[in-house]
């Protein structure tokens, strides 16, 4: 058993509180007629002992964690670390071990001492007795900046992952769970998993017991929303989804406060479409009140965004700032064929939870004052969510760091404990985009997310990410077509087989959608389908010939597997009605796979949409054909054609030296057929439209070409012009 030892403290301040709770309500009602400021000294009075009975509870609370570090792991293997004797150590050698990693983590402060401070800390600790003079902290040399970065020995993770508080100390260095060190349970979903299992009925009870106070003290003053805010934080952290969700729905007093509750309630049930509007009610607030005070935007939102890309946002004329900051939660939703904004629910309830956490000094192991780093650490909870595991490293770390900190007139040190590594499950995804998507949609592509991690386990984000209970991975590149009608655009994307990349524990279909619109107002389903094991995704739809933004979605079936998406912007041709009266075109042609060679080249919308091909990545000697569609051109006239296949990569070098010598092979590079229609030979079928257009097919052979990528042009004139042309980019595999 965990012995408490501040268990009859504890008890004690929590029995003052209905006393006092009781004794305040009487006050009031003696002297209602003396004002508000008398009922705001009352409460001021309460809230002192209830912040007395919070801290009590997180002693309590830490001790547990404490023991539970103990037993978990023996301490941090400073000698190892630092070396003994002369003889180097993992840090100089540069083998990053598990403590390496968690030490480089903890001692990112950016006023911390260099290794010779350490040592001269334990050097006056050694001789504290004897009566010799030695170099006290303050007055050591302490590097500021980026010289503190350079004066450390051997490897330092700082610059690329410090998160700079103010003032110049309390940085975090925030860094992936070391990859030899196992996943442990998520205490970012609960903080009591942080505990061993044997203490946390007790610290549940404690917590029980808090409430309870928290309760009675919101039913005496119900319109005191920093009451409601630390009852519905304690209620939050029992994980009873229905009870945090009552508590959030009794806050009175401040509407944007409130309404970040009940969304922080609703996140924890799963309901993220209610959670998403209780946010919005709330940022609505907000961004109200900021507008009277002159301020744009909520600047939190900037942590989100790379370094060098924030200007695109922070400079923005306030007249356009809502729209962009608009864009980026409307592209950075995970996924847009689920209900509710995951992305930005998850902002706004990083953000409440660390305004609910920073109401003193610490909460259970973190500073959030701000001489103490509370400012990094708020900026590191709302770039990252609260991290999968914090690290302690034992006491011998802590105390050289009290010591120190204590010499240069650092706040009493048992505030700035305890030290700790922060560390986050490296399975996890980041949603938004790099910043010109946001500022300009309409040209953004499927490579502006990065939505895994860098390979490299030591290799960190420096913008934002979170934990998604799906994965989220790329869809593979297809074939799209794009084909002209009167007053809209026939759109059909084609992938071969993405079912390959998932779970194949189930044999059910997965359930694909194509999504699009033009702003987060304006974004609708536009075409759904099943697929199964083996089979080409087809998602067919009719959009406007304007620019939209498409995401094309595969939602997973089972809890293992994996979603897929591909989001990008697209551009639609004019419409029919919208071409000028002597203007031509042809559509990008269309490769189909063809199941053999004696069937009818289609030409029909149906039948090539059909057999559309989902990749443009193509064996020699497979059975194609092409298809592409002519927009003005009137039937029956004469038109000159040229199809060209055109190498457009690197012509290997062997191959170049054989051509010289004469020993190449008989592939070629580049193939160009010609012929004039009106042909019989060629498949062609008329479509009525408003404007004439006619498609054409037909079979082609790719025997003749080198592997490599290439590029298909189709060109058609009339009168020796050149009315019309197109091409697509498409690969030949070896067939090694």
């Amino acid at each position: 058993m965990v012995r408490f030892f501040g268990r009859a403290r504890s008890k004690l301040s929590l029995l003052v509180v209905p006393l006092l709770v009781g004794m305040v309500s009487r006050a009031e009602t003696k002297s209602a007629s003396t004002g508000i400021a008398t009922a705001n000294i009352d409460t001021a009075k309460v809230h002192k002992s209830l912040r007395a009975a919070i801290n009590d509870f997180q002693d309590e609370w830490r001790k547990a964690w404490k023991t539970s570090q103990n037993e978990t792991h023996p301490p941090i293997n400073l000698i190892a670390i630092r070396g003994i004797d002369g003889a180097p150590g993992d840090r100089e050698l540069g083998n990053l071990t598990t403590d390496l990693r968690r030490y480089l983590s903890m001692i990112c402060f950016i006023n911390s001492p260099s290794e010779g401070g350490f040592g001269a800390i334990r050097r006056r600790t050694n001789l504290r007795n004897t009566g010799t003079r030695t170099q006290s902290p303050s007055q050591m040399k302490r590097p500021q900046g980026s010289d503190a970065i350079k004066e450390e020995s051997g490897i330092s993770w700082a610059t690329p992952r410090q998160i700079t508080p103010r003032p110049n100390v309390g940085a975090q260095c925030p860094q992936w769970i070391p990859p030899e060190a196992g996943v442990p349970p998520d205490e970012g979903e609960a903080i009591d998993l942080a505990l061993k299992e044997k203490y946390r009925d007790a610290i549940r009870r404690r917590r029980d017991v808090l409430i309870r106070f928290l309760d009675s003290a919101q039913t005496q003053f119900p319109e005191d929303y920093w009451i409601a805010g630390q009852r519905v934080r304690f209620v939050y952290d029992q994980r009873d989804a229905e009870r945090t969700l009552a508590a959030a729905r009794t806050c009175r007093g401040d509407l944007s406060f409130c309404a970040a509750l009940v969304g922080l309630a609703f996140q924890q049930t799963g309901n993220t479409a209610a959670a998403e509007e209780e946010f919005r009610r709330s940022d609505s607030v907000s961004a109200s009140n900021a507008q009277n005070r002159k301020q744009c935007f909520d600047t939190t939102m900037l942590w989100l965004i790379r370094s060098g890309d924030r200007s695109a946002v922070a400079d923005v004329s306030c007249e356009r700032q809502p729209q962009t900051v608009e864009n980026l939660w409307w592209l950075a939703d995970p996924l847009w064929s689920v209900p509710g904004n995951e992305r930005y629910v998850e902002h706004g309830s990083r953000r409440i939870q660390a305004t609910l956490h920073a109401i003193d000094e610490r909460d259970e192991r973190y500073p959030w004052f701000q001489k103490g780093g509370g400012d990094a650490m708020r900026e590191l909870v709302i770039r990252y969510g609260w991290p999968t595991y914090t690290y302690w490293p034992g006491s011998q770390l802590e105390n050289e760091m009290d010591q120190y900190l204590d010499g240069v007139r650092f706040p009493p040190r048992f505030v700035a404990r305890p030290y700790t590594s922060k560390e986050y499950n490296p399975d996890r995804t980041a949603f938004i985009p790099r910043a010109h998507a946001f500022a300009d949609p309409f040209n953004l592509t499927d490579d502006d997310w990065e939505l895994t991690r860098p390979g490299n386990p030591d290799d960190w984000w420096p913008a934002e990410h979170m934990a998604y209970l799906t994965r989220i991975v790329k869809l593979p590149e297809g074939q799209t077509a794009a084909w002209r009608r009167d007053t809209n655009i026939v759109y059909q994307l084609a992938v071969d087989d993405p079912r390959r990349a998932l779970d194949t524990a189930s044999s059910a279909p997965s359930r694909a959608e194509l999504i699009g619109g033009t702003s987060s107002h304006a974004t609708g389903k536009l075409a759904e389908t099943s697929i199964g094991i083996g089979h080409t995704m087809r998602l067919k739809a009719s959009i406007p010939s304007s620019p939209i933004v498409l995401s094309a979605e595969v939602l997973p079936r089972t809890p293992l597997d994996q979603a897929m998406r591909s989001r990008f912007a697209f551009h639609p041709p004019p419409a029919l009605r919208d071409m000028k009266k002597d203007e031509y075109a042809i559509s990008d042609p269309v490769f189909m796979r063809l199941p053999n060679r004696e069937m009818t080249v289609p030409t029909s919308e149906s039948d090539v949409l059909r057999f559309m091909a989902g990749s443009l990545a193509f064996s020699a000697n497979e059975q194609l054909a092409l298809y592409w569609e002519s927009y003005g051109f009137i039937p029956g006239d004469t038109i000159q054609f040229e199809l060209k296949f055109k190498r457009v990569d690197e012509v290997n070098v062997a191959r170049r030296i054989g051509s010289f010598l004469g020993v190449a092979s008989a592939q070629r590079d580049s193939v160009t057929i010609k012929w004039t229609e009106p042909d019989a030979r060629h498949a062609a079928t008329e479509l009525r439209f408003t404007k004439p257009t006619v498609g054409r097919a037909l079979a082609v052979d790719l025997k003749a070409l080198q592997p490599g990528a290439y590029a298909v042009s189709i060109e058609m004139r009339k009168s020796n012009k050149i009315a019309a042309r197109s091409e697509r980019l498409f690969t030949i595999r070896s067939s090694k």
